[in-house]
Order: C-alpha cells, then sequence, then structure tokens
C-alpha cells in the first residue's frame, strides 16, 4: 500500500519539475509527428509556467546572482553549439546558404522567424522573458508592480505577434503568453501555499487537477468556433492542460509515485528539444524506414535522439564542471 509522505512540504519539487519536463518534450515531439494533433501546443506551456515558476524560485533564494551567466551556459550555449551544427548540415548536406544576418541572429538566438530552425523560435521568446525578468527584478520596486509590468509585457507580445507576426509562422506565439508570468505568480505565492496544512494542501491540489482537465476538455472542444473566440479557448486550453498535468504529478508525488522514465526524459528534455526538430523535419534521415515500417520508423528516430541528447547532456555537463573546477584553483592560486 502506497502511504502519503507526511514530511512532504513542496508542491512542486525537483521530481515533479523533471517528470513534467518529461511530458512536455514527450507532447511537443507527438505534436511534431501528428500522432496527438495540438499536443506541442500543451508541452510549451508547461515549460513556460515551469520557467516562471522556478526563475522566481531561485531568484527568491539566491538573488540575481550570476543569472545571465547560468542562461548563457544552460540555455544559450547549448543552443549556439547546436545551431552551428546546423549550419554546417545545411551548407554541405541540403546546400541551403544563409545571410550573414541570418547567421548572426539565429547563433545569438535572436532571430524572430527562426529560420535556421523552424521550432526555435521558443530560443528567442524564452531570451525576451528572461531579459524582461532580469530587469523587472533588477529593480526594487512592488511585488505588484512587478506582476503589472510581467502581465503588460505579456499582453504587448501577444498584440504585436497578432498584429505584425514577429514570431516563426506557424509558432502561435501569441497563444502562450499568460504562462511565464503566471509561473512567476506562483512562485511568489509559493511559501504561503506549502504552509498549508497536508490535507488541506492535497485536496486544494487535486481540485486544481480536476477543474484543469475539464477546462481543457471544454475550451479544447470549443475550438471547431471561429474567429477570436476560437484562439482564446485554443490559448486556455493550452494553459489549463499545463496546469493540470503539473498538479497532477504534484498530487501523486504526495503518495511517493514517480516514473523513472519520465525523470530521464526531463532530464535531457532541453537537448531532446534542439534535436527533435531538425531530425524530423530537415534532415529526414529515417523517412526511408516511415513508408515501410512506421513502427520501426518511431523506435529508430526516439532511440537516436534520445541517445544522442544524452550524450550532449553529459558533455555539457562535464564541459562545465572543468571549467567551473578551473577557476576554482585559479582563485585559490
Amino acid at each position: 500500500m502506497v502511504g502519503i509522505d507526511i514530511k512532504k512540504r513542496g508542491i512542486i519539487d525537483a521530481k515533479v519539475t523533471e517528470q513534467s519536463k518529461g511530458i512536455a518534450i514527450l507532447l511537443v515531439i507527438l505534436g511534431h509527428l501528428h500522432i496527438i494533433p495540438r499536443s506541442g501546443a500543451w508541452g510549451v506551456a508547461i515549460f513556460l509556467l515551469l520557467s516562471g515558476f522556478g526563475l522566481t524560485q531561485s531568484y527568491l533564494k539566491n538573488g540575481l546572482n550570476n543569472f545571465l551567466a547560468k542562461r548563457l551556459s544552460k540555455v544559450i550555449l547549448p543552443y549556439f553549439i547546436v545551431t552551428s551544427v546546423w549550419l554546417i548540415l545545411d551548407t554541405f548536406i541540403l546546400n541551403k546558404h544563409y545571410s550573414f544576418i541570418t547567421i548572426i541572429l539565429g547563433l545569438s538566438g535572436l532571430d524572430f522567424k527562426a529560420t535556421i530552425d523552424a521550432s526555435m523560435w521558443y530560443i528567442t521568446y524564452i531570451i525576451l522573458w528572461y531579459l524582461m525578468f532580469y530587469l523587472v527584478f533588477k529593480f526594487s520596486m512592488n511585488t505588484i508592480v512587478r506582476l503589472a509590468i510581467l502581465f503588460s509585457f505579456a499582453s504587448l507580445l501577444g498584440i504585436l505577434d497578432i498584429k505584425l507576426n514577429i514570431f516563426a509562422y506557424g509558432s502561435g506565439a501569441y497563444l502562450y503568453i499568460f504562462e511565464f508570468p503566471l509561473g512567476v505568480l506562483f512562485g511568489i505565492l509559493y511559501s504561503k501555499i506549502i504552509d498549508i496544512k497536508i490535507n488541506k494542501l492535497m485536496v486544494s491540489v487535486a481540485s486544481i487537477t480536476i477543474l484543469s482537465f475539464l477546462l481543457f476538455f471544454f475550451f479544447l472542444n470549443q475550438l471547431n468556433q471561429a474567429g477570436f473566440y476560437a484562439e482564446l479557448c485554443y490559448a486556455l486550453s493550452n494553459l489549463a492542460c499545463g496546469i493540470g498535468i503539473i498538479s497532477f504529478l504534484s498530487f501523486i508525488s504526495f503518495y511517493k509515485i514517480s516514473s523513472h522514465i519520465l525523470l530521464f526524459l526531463g532530464s535531457i528534455s532541453y537537448e531532446l528539444y534542439l534535436l527533435e526538430w531538425a531530425f524530423l523535419a530537415k534532415y529526414k534521415i529515417f523517412d526511408g524506414i516511415k513508408d515501410t515500417n512506421y513502427i520501426g520508423y518511431l523506435v529508430t528516430y526516439f532511440t537516436f535522439i534520445i541517445i544522442l541528447s544524452f550524450f550532449i547532456k553529459k558533455f555539457m555537463g562535464a564541459t562545465f564542471t572543468t571549467r567551473s573546477l578551473s577557476k576554482s584553483r585559479s582563485r585559490i592560486k
């Protein structure tokens, strides 16, 4: 019989976060494979909610110490390395060439149109949120003012994307404008939430899970409508799904239930994201298997990107560990 972890105080702990990322990246890939329509949008919502929450928790514990350096090492540098490889492969395999400006913007993660890899619009999107988060929390101001600025920025991003299509075509960036600031809001309220008695906390988390999935299916059934209403329902369904999945994993964590597979996928989710679309849509190295053995194609594709992502993760981790040790030794000397 599974018992309740009465000592558990955190709702979204490390295991919940990793498993949520594992589900998120699976949803993104399954959406790109057209196995589950729209599931990629649900995965993006999860990533953005976790990002806003995680950054806020980190800020409350450590301030903004090494904020930009951490983002550079964890997000920008791996992206830069992988994108550099795509540029080489595009040149010699696809005979595709880019302008100097496109290359610079692409390598820096600031190509709004994601010319080199269409799925990388998210990198530009999250960089904008990182910068806005840093600016808002860098200066002393009231918490309500900070949140107001973040939600105003979200609204501005949405309007610009709808009116001017500032992000890559088909990205639907305007569908996820409030996930990041909502993650920040939850991060700010988190310390008060976890002070609730565990039985009430569990009831609250279970209620949020049920309500989120009810809303998710309701909004999903409204997508056959036309115009702004359908777009609004699409955005709300993504948000509801993201909250529902995170809260569900939080709830079962009280019973010490977790998945080793999801934990593993979550640990390499960013590397999987950097690789999955390119091998699926650009280089199509496994397409020869697809027509004759679709299951074999899926197994080969997933095995390949998972193994490659794992080794990239190990390589990047070893690289930064070596650099950190070198810096520490030089300081000692």
